[in-house]
């Protein structure tokens, strides 16, 4: 059965960014669709492309079979909408507001505004200012607004902000009975995760512009397993039992037992073999797990996931392009001209040493000490000598001639200062590729984003 609503492989692209990735799904008749995702998901800009409010850059989204990008007139007719927050004039009163709005469109009579303000509760208020209304009565008047003309699909942003419990019970109540009565299909988007499980049939979660499961809510927050707490007198006896038992299966210590995952009909074997094991078993309880639980697994999961493919792919793009093997390639010429360099230094200094200049400086020592022990030499000149004898002395022991002349690459003699000045080079060619290969919204997603949703 086709959908009243059909994304079709809808991407959209703002600045060369990537918004909404080949999003597909379908909404029925008579359904509530939830429509969840974390903050800057994309679920604002992909209701805005369903309304017209934004173009689409690949792909199409069909309401009722009409195009909304080849034949927007017709689709956008079918729907009805209410984009974050409904504005109204303040200075008119609610009734006013629908009649302005009723104008817009061909063949709403009166009965049918009467008809509508019924069905949203506000016929005790509809004629007071709209400046008089609370926020839940404004949010029953947008939703009156949007039903004027008899749409097939109802869209909703952020419907229940700022409502108070009741008013958000009153919207809920609202929403389930348009689309029971009136065989319309209701698309929801709102981080109330609690309220959608209860007044959601399904729900699509998107992550990154990418659809990541779309599933009925039962079917989502249950799965196949469920999670069990059995409270037992022997928790470490209990636990090897099932491990034993069930050798893929994960069991955990808990305060006053011990948790697993079983499907149902599992249940009755794994109590009699712990009852066999001489296990006394005190409680045996199914922890519920809410729509909140499962949406933070899934989409950390997948955030991960996300992250480590993303990067994965940008590395490969750059080792692909032929301009990145020619940037190592020079860094390895580099590193061998550096090493040809300070070998030939080296040999330079040595191929022209002075063969005598040990004999020199020998000679020069025992001059120096020979004045000073016959005491030729004036006392302001008594630590100049004896501190040009121990430099003297420290060349002649360490063969350190003094016609050698050592350069910046003295620093470099050894292994260590090499891999310093590889490390520099590879630094700057790596700078080089980034900034050659990368814009500056990749770099910033790259390293400054995190890794999990704590948000990706």
């Amino acid at each position: 059965m086709a959908g009243i609503v059909e994304i079709q492989n809808v991407t959209k692209t703002i600045k060369g960014k990537t918004i909404i990735d080949s999003l597909s799904f379908e909404v029925y008749k008579g359904e509530v669709f939830g429509f969840l995702g974390p903050n800057g998901a994309g679920k604002t800009t992909t209701i805005r492309m369903m309304v017209g409010l934004i173009g689409i850059t690949s792909g199409d989204i069909k309401i009722s079979g009409y195009s909304v990008k080849n034949d927007f007139e017709k689709a956008v007719s079918k729907i009805g909408a209410i984009v974050e927050n409904p504005e109204m004039y303040k200075f008119l009163s609610g009734y006013e507001n629908l009649i302005h709005f009723a104008r817009m469109s061909n063949g709403i009579r009166k009965e049918k505004i009467d008809e509508i303000v019924e069905l949203v509760g506000l016929t005790d208020r509809i004629h007071d200012k709209v400046k008089t209304y609370s926020l839940g009565m404004r949010q029953r008047l947008g939703l009156a607004q949007s039903l004027l003309h008899d749409p097939k699909v109802l869209i909703l942003d952020e419907p229940t902000n700022g409502l108070d419990p009741a008013g958000i019970r009153e919207i809920r109540d609202h929403l389930r009975k348009l689309a029971r009565e009136r065989d319309m299909a209701v698309i929801v988007s709102s981080h109330l995760l609690s309220e959608m499980e209860m007044m959601c049939d399904r729900i699509g979660i998107i992550q990154e512009g990418k659809l990541v499961d779309v599933q009925l809510v039962h079917d989502f927050v249950n799965g196949s397993e469920k999670v069990y707490d059995i409270v037992v007198n022997q928790k470490e006896k209990a636990k090897r039992t099932l491990e034993c038992l069930y050798p893929a299966l994960s069991v955990h210590l808990t305060e006053n037992g011990i948790g697993a995952s079983f499907k149902k009909e599992e249940i009755p074997f794994a109590i009699k073999e712990l009852v066999s094991a001489g296990i006394d078993i005190y409680e045996v309880k199914e922890i519920t797990k809410t729509l909140e639980d499962r949406f933070l697994e899934v989409t950390e999961k997948k955030g991960k996931q996300c992250m480590f493919k993303l990067v994965q792919n940008e590395w490969m793009k750059i080792f692909k392009r032929p301009g990145t093997l020619v940037m190592i390639g020079l860094l390895l010429i580099m590193i061998s001209l550096t090493g040809a360099v300070i070998k030939y230094q080296q040999n330079k200094g040595v191929s022209h040493l002075d063969q005598n200049w040990k004999q020199t400086l020998q000679a020069e020592v025992k001059q120096s000490k020979d004045q000073l022990a016959i005491g030729k030499v004036p006392e302001s000149q008594i630590s100049n000598i004896k501190r040009n004898i121990a430099i003297k002395e420290y060349r002649i022991e360490h063969n350190l001639s003094p016609n050698v002349k050592y350069s910046m690459w003295d620093f470099v003699s050894d292994g260590a200062g090499l891999i310093k000045l590889a490390g520099l080079f590879t630094i700057i060619i790596a700078a080089g590729i980034v900034a050659s290969e990368f814009n500056w919204g990749t770099i910033k997603l790259l390293l400054i984003r995190p890794i999990s949703r704590e948000r990706f």
